[in-house]
């Protein structure tokens, strides 16, 4: 694991980041832990890949 003075400058483009604060957020993970169970570990970026991949699909 890099410590934060390791990673300075480094960027990261992810499809999804989780722990955004914000009320789309909030709603949208009610709906996926209803949808899936309120127990489901975090929701990673290959669960919001198939998750938009079956969306897109129906």
């Amino acid at each position: 694991m890099l410590s934060p003075d390791e990673c300075d400058g480094f960027l990261v483009s992810y499809n999804y980041f989780e722990n955004l604060d914000n009320p789309v957020n909030k709603a949208f993970k009610d709906c996926f832990h209803k949808r899936f169970g309120a127990n489901y570990p975090n929701i990673t970026e290959f669960a919001m890949g198939t998750y938009q991949g079956f969306n897109l699909w129906a």
